[in-house]
């Protein structure tokens, strides 16, 4: 296996995907301040958080009604995270301080997030002989719609985004305590994070799982402690409310009005976790970078998922195209370009209003999935000699 120097695929596509990256960023940035209902979703969590932080239950106060608190306003219908989320949302939208500031607050916190990505892929390109190539990878993972949206509404999704990528730096170096308390982060919206948890556990990485355990179970305990409301009915209320959304509800959409929402749920629940776990299982020798492909195509399939959820596909595509520089002349890289626009070509809400759009992404990124684990399986001694 040999390295190359001159690829003219990634020559060509280095400055446009570059430029896309940058292009994205700014127009996140100019929704971020200009648009009527920028950082909407951001508002929502601070509300929430604000209200269990002064010891009430966000969600059955979103169903009584009251009582409403003059300086957060009334509970939005919209919402329905998980308990721990709460504990999580003192440092991402603290309720201490005025949303104008939260505001900024949380942008620097989405920069900061960013910047870190790019030390982490720089770091990582250097161990593995790609530095050269360093920007390329980074620009191929960030350079998404997602990434613009999920800033237009102030969504969590780069944040939980970077600290997969964070949890995936730490487990390949056997860091347990780091590896959890970045994966239990990230679970702050589990339908997107959840799956990665997997992981650790088909490569019996127990200590990573313990951890990540542990913080998710403090952060619960402090929250349900918080608001006095035991955890289980806590999470009962944001299952309600989460089906209540009528949001896109993965592969399996179309059938929720002939089934029922919480049937398709628990039904997709099964066997995507079931599917995870054997595929993760079967591909246990290889790095958890490159084990975490898996994991991020269900994650896109399985339920309710967002437009600005798609930075997930990031963590299919950086590994192709790594495969690509590591490998002269291979077809492979047919796979890869497929799987780059895929992701770099722009996906909006209007796409969620027509289910056979969603569907036609689903079916290609699984069918890349399949090409990808079928291609390193072929070459496995040499991937396990130069591990991502």
């Amino acid at each position: 296996m040999y390295l190359i120097n001159n690829n003219k695929f990634i020559t060509l596509l280095k400055w446009p995907v570059k430029i896309g990256a940058i292009i994205y960023i700014l127009i996140g940035i100019y929704w971020y301040f200009s648009l009527p209902l920028a950082a909407d979703d951001l508002h929502r969590r601070w509300i929430e958080v604000g209200y269990w932080f002064h010891g009430y239950n966000p969600i059955q106060v979103r169903y009584d009604g009251g009582p409403i608190l003059k300086e957060f306003g009334k509970m939005s219908i919209v919402g329905g995270y998980p308990p721990w989320s709460y504990f999580y949302a003192l440092f991402l939208a603290p309720p201490i301080i005025p949303f104008n500031v939260v505001k900024i607050y949380f942008l620097i916190l989405n920069f900061i997030a960013i910047i870190t990505l790019y030390l982490l892929f720089k770091w990582e390109s250097n161990n593995h002989k790609v530095a050269n190539h360093c920007s390329f990878l980074f620009a191929a993972a960030i350079c998404c719609s997602a990434l613009p949206v999920a800033l237009r509404h102030g969504q969590y999704s780069i944040l939980i985004t970077v600290a997969i990528w964070g949890f995936l730096y730490f487990e390949s170096r056997g860091k347990s305590c780091e590896a959890g308390l970045l994966l239990a982060l990230a679970c702050i919206k589990p339908q997107v994070a959840a799956l990665f948890f997997l992981l650790p556990l088909a490569r019996r990485s127990f200590m990573t799982c313990f951890w990540c355990l542990l913080f998710g179970a403090v952060a619960t305990a402090f929250a349900s402690w918080w608001c006095q409301t035991w955890p289980w009915t806590l999470i009962s209320d944001m299952l309600d409310t989460g089906l209540s959304n009528n949001f896109y509800m993965g592969i399996g959409d179309p059938l929720k009005n002939i089934i029922g929402s919480k049937a398709l749920l628990l039904s997709s629940v099964l066997i995507f976790t079931f599917l995870t776990f054997g595929l993760l299982t079967l591909w246990r020798w290889a790095s958890p970078y490159q084990l975490a492909a898996i994991p991020a195509v269900f994650s896109t399939i399985w339920m309710s998922h967002r437009p600005s959820d798609l930075m997930l596909i990031s963590f299919l595509v950086v590994p192709m195209f790594w495969i690509v520089l590591k490998n002269q002349g291979t077809t492979f890289i047919i796979f890869a370009l497929l799987a780059g626009f895929s992701h770099w070509f722009p996906h909006f809400d209007r796409f969620y209003l027509y289910w056979p759009i969603p569907l036609f992404y689903r079916l290609l990124w699984l069918l890349l999935l399949t090409s990808y684990l079928f291609f390193i399986s072929k070459n496995r001694e040499e991937l396990i000699n130069n591990k991502l």
